[in-house]
């Protein structure tokens, strides 16, 4: 579970500075690029989504196992 914590902050951390990026001036003025970085970010969420899916079965285990 610990390396799956790991996973998911470094993957946030990516969301965060991507999105920084997707803030600045002139990011969508090269349309061919900004979508490259769009579709990152969608990915890295549905990265995050996945892993936290992970993340609550393997919990919900350990909490039956007692």
């Amino acid at each position: 579970m610990a390396e799956l914590e790991k996973r998911v902050a470094e993957k946030e951390q990516a969301i965060r500075d991507l999105e920084h990026i997707m803030a600045s001036p002139g990011f969508y003025d090269d349309r061919s690029e900004s979508e490259k970085g769009v579709a990152q970010y969608e990915s890295l969420k549905a990265d995050v989504a996945a892993l936290m899916r992970e993340w609550e079965t393997l919990q919900t285990a350990a909490e039956a196992k007692g």
